[in-house]
């Protein structure tokens, strides 16, 4: 109901005629077609013109327009916010004069005079009101133009770089420095998906504030049922946080990072599949994340998650590739092995290494209790009674794979792994180096049946030739002396002459004869070669195809003798062959050294190691055979290792009270 009022002021007369002003200013609003005004409730359109309306009333009594223009700053933050146009909310403030006429006019019908001065006076506060209200609004509006184009800016920015690359070591550092500048984090880390282990791994990061404590903290793998802000994540979706003293609990055990205010975890999802997660830590910000920053992550995340996979997809077919390529080059050495015990050991080894298992053992069925066999890891205490009970009944733990030629069982490859901790890319490139390793041993068990025909062959030839030729020109030395000695007892010393001139040809024929017999049964490979050549012969084709960094060292010339070159090269060999077998070393040297007074050779491998006093009581690992290879030739022969720290062999062999020797390395004097 109206009132009518003798002297009403236009505060008093507003306040008075509240409900009807607010009645019709609402019926305004949701008549506005296509306004976001219709999209409201009727409760909540009147609320804000009750608020409108009441800081009207409190302009026109204090006399002073700033609670109207307080009110514009709240609309204008709140209703762009809503999405709501200016001419929306200018419509919206103006609406109260006119839905304020009725009242002004029917209590100042009496004074037209003071009714124009009073709607003069509320049309002046509601335009100065819309337009401070216009102008904040432009203004907010320029600023989230600027806002959002510098968060499309780095959102492509982020996009572009890790778009433009298939490296995920360029990718992900990429993403994390785009990460930490739309939060405004201190550090930020990336951590890859690690199918296989489960596990989140850490990869790519930006530098950080240079604290070894937090460098450890990010460098190990993060896991779901271990460190919250892993589940958080992932249970979520999006961005979680972990703000002030709850920061430190979003890590495993607590860690002993001091000063930590806000940790941060994202997904990189693509397609529902965590791809990765970005971890972001502050050590001056503490979250208060508003949602245009909340939006930002989000859009970075969703940007790059196809650049992530595509570079993951990359990185795991060139890994492939390198493992085609390892594997032909480990097919080519094993074909390459002419000894069946050389081809085992490259089978246990490469197999452990294709499969990532604990330990391998390749062995023979040969029918005896200690077949032939070559172990690799945890395999190398393995016993024979235990390898039958494995190869017969392999365990949960154990995989067995039958190495077989023609569909005919010559051995068994047992690996320390389970076949459901295998990828099935690996077990199938396990299975075509099988098939090459079965071929191998039986090539290398031919060619060892070939060595000993041939080395029957070799004693039967040589033992003719002596009694060819050696045997023959030794005779005829004997009988030139004998005859000489009669000639000289019968004074005859012209004729005795001549035939020491015979006796002394004939000796020469027969040295020359035992000369090359002693240069035919020196090793092919130091024939062609040398020594030198030999050795890197040897560490090319066994070593380095095994997958073993082999590193061969000489300076000058190398000029030995035929005998030292051999007993250097049987010691290099057994050397090799041990740490093949048995130090599962990843680097070997070879050094081989000349002075005009000493050859020296030295041997060092970065692998296990064993307690030398303990193998000598044992016999094992050649030592024996090594000393006495040294001490043929007057050598001294040093080691050095330790259980954990590789091994050094050493070799000196002096060189000055040797006498010429045929066949030496090429250069040698004769």
């Amino acid at each position: 109901m109206t009132k009518t009022l003798a002297s009403p002021t236009l505060a008093q007369l507003l306040q008075a005629e509240r409900e009807a002003i607010l009645d019709r200013t609402v019926d305004d609003l949701r008549s506005q077609a296509g306004s976001h005004y219709q999209e409201r409730s009727v409760e909540e359109l009147r609320s804000w013109v009750s608020a409108s309306l009441g800081d009207v009333v409190r302009s026109l009594e204090q006399g002073s327009s700033q609670p109207l223009l307080d009110r514009a700053e709240t609309l204008s933050r709140e209703r762009g916010a809503m999405g709501f146009a200016i001419y929306e909310v200018v419509e919206g403030i103006l609406s109260l004069k006119e839905a304020a006429l009725p009242a002004i006019l029917h209590n100042f019908r009496e004074d037209p005079t003071a009714a124009s001065d009073a709607i003069l006076q509320l049309d002046r506060i509601l335009r100065s009101a819309a337009g401070r209200f216009a102008d904040l609004f432009a203004k907010g509006m320029r600023q989230s133009v600027r806002h959002e184009k510098d968060r499309l800016a780095l959102m492509l920015d982020a996009a572009e770089t890790s778009g433009g690359s298939l490296d995920l070591d360029v990718i992900l550092p990429s993403i994390a420095r785009g990460i930490a500048r739309a939060l405004g984090l201190s550090h930020c880390a990336i951590f890859l998906w690690n199918q296989r282990e489960e596990v989140f791994e850490p990869r790519g990061s930006i530098d950080g504030p240079g604290r070894t404590d937090l460098a450890r903290l990010l460098d190990r793998p993060l896991k779901e049922e271990a460190d919250p802000l892993v589940s958080k994540a992932l249970a979520s979706g999006t961005l979680a946080a972990f703000c002030g003293d709850e920061a430190r609990t979003a890590f495993a055990g607590r860690p002993d990072v001091e000063g930590i205010r806000t940790v941060v975890s994202i997904p990189i999802a693509l397609a529902g599949k965590v791809l990765a997660l970005a971890v972001g830590i502050s050590f001056d910000r503490e979250c208060g994340f508003d949602s245009d920053e909340l939006r930002l992550v989000s859009g970075i995340s969703q940007a790059v998650a196809p650049a992530v996979d595509n570079a993951s997809k990359y990185e795991d077919a060139q890994h492939r590739l390198q493992e085609a390529d390892r594997l032909q080059s480990s097919t080519e050495a094993l074909l390459e092995m002419q000894n069946v015990d050389d081809v085992l050991a490259i089978t246990a080894r490469e197999a452990q290494r294709i499969l990532g298992a604990g330990g391998a053992v390749a062995f023979l069925h040969d029918g005896s209790e200690n077949p032939r066999r070559a172990s690799s890891g945890n395999a190398v205490g393995i016993t024979p009674e235990r390898l039958q009970q494995l190869a017969a009944n392999p365990s949960a733990s154990d995989i067995s794979i039958p190495l077989e030629v023609k569909g005919q069982s010559i051995g068994t490859l047992l690996l320390n792994c389970s076949a459901e901790d295998c990828e099935e890319g690996d077990l199938r490139i396990l299975r075509h180096f099988t098939e090459s390793a079965s071929a191998a041993i039986v090539h290398a068990r031919f060619h060892e049946q070939h060595e000993r025909i041939a080395v029957l062959e070799d004693r039967q030839r040589l033992a003719h030739e002596l009694h060819d030729s050696v045997t023959q020109s030794l005779y005829g030395v004997t009988m030139y002396s004998e005859a000489a000695s009669r000639l000289l007892d019968a004074d005859q010393a012209d004729k005795a002459k001549g035939l020491m001139h015979d006796l002394q040809k004939a000796a020469l024929e027969a040295l020359r004869e035992m000369r090359l017999l002693v240069f035919e049964l020196r090793p092919p490979a130091l024939e062609k070669k040398g020594l030198a050549g030999a050795l890197q012969a040897r560490l090319a084709a066994v070593e380095g195809r095994a997958g073993v960094k082999a590193e061969f060292l000489t300076a000058g010339p190398i000029s030995l003798p035929g005998a030292i070159e051999k007993a250097l090269y049987g010691i290099a060999k057994e050397s090799l062959n041990n740490i093949l077998k048995h130090a599962e070393a990843t680097r070997i040297s070879v050094e081989l050294r000349q002075s005009k007074t000493s050859a020296f050779l030295e041997i060092a491998d970065n692998g296990l190691g064993f307690d030398t006093a303990v193998a000598r009581q044992r016999g094992g690992l050649g030592l024996l055979g090594l000393e006495e290879r040294a001490a043929a030739i007057g050598g001294l022969l040093f080691i050095d290792s330790h259980p954990g720290s590789g091994t050094l062999i050493r070799v000196e062999v002096p060189l000055k009270n040797l006498p010429p020797e045929p066949g030496g390395s090429p250069g040698v004097a004769q």
